[in-house]
């Protein structure tokens, strides 16, 4: 009975330890994900979490294909199942988008 309280005891107090995969993953660095209008607007500084980078940066382009115009009108939108906040100025946005899979994207975009 001893040895089983032990074990509960041991998986009790390893219990807080852990931690959910976003808040384990590292931040990767994704560079550039392209340019638009010869150049014009350009979607840089591209991270991600739980992502790889090359979706990450197909994700930012499409967003701002598709998406973007109207995101960047609002402070907070939905996109193909992401929640997207945006930080803008006039002629730059931030975006940070998460999804329920624990996924965090960021770019910026701006003029080139």
């Amino acid at each position: 009975m001893k040895g089983k309280l032990a074990v509960l005891a041991v998986l009790v107090a390893g219990w807080g330890g852990v931690t959910s995969e976003a808040e384990a993953a590292p931040i990767r660095e994704c560079g550039d994900a392209g340019s638009f209008f010869g150049g014009a607007v350009r979607i840089y500084n591209v991270t991600s979490r739980v992502l790889l980078c090359p979706r990450a940066r197909r994700f930012a382009r499409r967003y701002f294909r598709h998406g973007g115009p109207a995101c960047r009108e609002d402070r907070y939108c939905t996109y193909r199942g992401w929640r997207c906040r945006n930080v803008a100025s006039r002629e730059e946005t931030d975006s940070r988008c998460t999804n329920t899979g624990g996924r965090v994207q960021r770019f910026q975009l701006g003029q080139g």
